[in-house]
């Protein structure tokens, strides 16, 4: 049957297996130093199938493939303490659509009195069409993991390049990229081949894998700006033994902030000569709500026309009901006046109507007007400089600067 947005569980289209796992790694607390081992697998769920476009679906059943080997041989005893030495677990995700990876936790023996085991591992994913009696449909086999395996690499390094700022070791620390610049650069020695993967909510964005000698180079496609994301790096040596780094990015925007500036996008200033208002669009480029805090603005007499007195009167900003919520100014620039001006400003949260000083993620429709005391002539808007502050309440621990008018030569400044 064909699979709809919400999918059904480990089910899309009947003539489509489920797209392979793209990853398959050991988490740090695994271990064997006991008389079993505790290898922690964890997989980014699949959550697709190969059609071409592809189906959304949901999986629930995944099969474990766990093969017993002594040293680089695949053992041959069926007896205590492991029994077969290739054996298929079924692992069951009973909620399918939370997060964007599941974990499965095996327990096999460590050794055979002084005989020290080593697991190789991979995982496919099931799923079973209409009908009876029900067929499962696999995917292909995930990447192979060793466990345990000694890792004969040195000096793994992942960076980002172009970042903008952040050293990617934490959530608070990311590397802000340089959207649609920035790739994720592994390098070190003795590595054969790396991958990279984004996770974040309950989304996995495989950026694929390399191989050959590095570094290895993945540009950061699919990614939304402004989007916090988790990065899992799984370097290979020669032998297939891996080293998993996690890092954190944001996806950065053209200018650095959450709001389209005037460079990239001409619609952010809505001027034309005869008006007696200069609109400016917020649009937010970031997957998170903005909460403005302050607003600056510069706005030039001699374009204003200086020949006579001009006041800025006011600013109006969108409210939370009926109407604008205006910004009472004043500013006076005398007749004959070259000097800019500048304004700094919050919008009016007392009074009624109150502003609504939420921008929300991802639109366009959130404009303020700035008025003028009389008509204005001048082929190009009075204003030269806008800046707006805000902070993202899920992500930023303190304010933004995001200069829109111009685009900034220094990021994160309103100068």
């Amino acid at each position: 049957s064909p699979a709809s947005g919400n999918g059904s569980p480990g089910r899309a289209s009947a003539a489509a297996n489920p797209a392979a796992p793209t990853a398959l790694v050991a988490l740090p607390a695994s271990e064997c130093t006991g008389a079993n081992c505790n290898i922690q697998l964890q997989w980014p769920k699949v959550k697709t199938d190969i059609a071409a476009p592809p189906n959304t679906i949901q999986i629930q059943r995944y099969i474990v493939t766990r093969s017993r080997y002594i040293g680089t041989t695949l053992d041959t005893s069926t007896g205590p303490p492991g029994g077969a030495p290739v054996q298929e677990i079924v692992a069951t995700d009973s909620n399918p659509t939370a997060g964007p990876t599941f974990t499965f936790t095996d327990t096999p023996p460590a050794k055979s009195g002084p005989t020290v085991y080593t697991y190789q591992y991979t995982v496919r994913a099931e799923q079973c069409p209409t009908g009876s009696p029900a067929t499962y449909m696999a995917s292909a086999e995930s990447p192979v993991l060793w466990f345990p395996c000694s890792f004969t690499g040195s000096s793994v390094d992942v960076q980002v390049t172009l970042a903008l700022e952040g050293d990617g070791l934490t959530p608070a620390s990311a590397w802000l990229t340089n959207n649609p610049a920035s790739n994720v650069v592994v390098n070190g020695t003795g590595l054969v081949s790396a991958q990279a993967f984004l996770k974040t909510g309950s989304l996995v964005i495989d950026l694929g894998s390399q191989s050959g000698g590095p570094p290895y180079a993945f540009p950061l496609v699919e990614a939304e700006v402004g989007e916090l994301y988790e990065l899992t790096v799984v370097a290979r040596d020669a032998s297939g033994c891996a080293m998993t780094l996690t890092r954190y990015i944001e996806e950065g925007t053209a200018t650095g902030c959450c709001l389209a500036a005037y460079t990239n996008d001409t619609n952010v200033v809505r001027y034309a000569p005869g008006q007696s208002y200069v609109d400016i669009a917020f649009k937010n480029l970031c997957a998170q709500d903005l909460s403005i805090s302050t607003v600056e603005l510069k706005w030039d007499p001699v374009i204003a026309g200086n020949a006579t007195a001009t006041t800025l009167t006011n600013i109006e900003f969108p409210s939370t009901g009926t109407g604008t919520a205006v910004r009472t100014l004043g500013d006076v620039a005398s007749t004959g006046a070259t000097t800019v001006r500048t304004i700094t400003t919050s919008p009016p949260t007392s009074g009624s109507p109150v502003a609504n000083t939420t921008i929300f993620a991802e639109t366009e429709n959130y404009v303020i007007r700035v008025n003028f005391n009389k008509i204005l002539t001048n082929a190009s808007s009075p204003i030269t400089s806008f800046c707006v502050i805000y902070t993202r309440p899920s992500v930023d621990v303190s304010s933004q600067n995001c200069r829109i008018v111009p685009q900034p030569t220094t990021l994160f400044s309103c100068n």
